[in-house]
């Protein structure tokens, strides 16, 4: 079962995702209609997990954040020497 919430303000959406901690938030949607969370009652199976799609933008932030905390890791470990 798929329950979908819109919210307006930022603490909005903090309220209703700790108000729905019992479920799994399987996505978020900010479109033109509104923001949206969607939470399920049972997690996304392995296939839908490998499909999702991300913005190239937050694609490119994660990689450029592991990239960082890769080169801060091994800056730790080359101190510890």
């Amino acid at each position: 079962m798929k329950i979908k919430f819109q919210y307006f303000t930022n603490s909005e959406r903090e309220e209703i995702i700790n108000n729905n901690s019992s479920l799994y938030l399987i996505e978020e949607q900010n479109i033109i209609d509104g923001n949206f969370l969607i939470f399920s009652d049972s997690p996304l199976d392995l296939e839908t997990r490998k499909n999702i799609v991300l913005p190239e933008e937050e694609y490119n932030d994660i990689i450029n954040r592991v990239s960082d905390l890769e080169m801060a890791i091994a800056a730790i470990l080359g101190g510890a020497e």
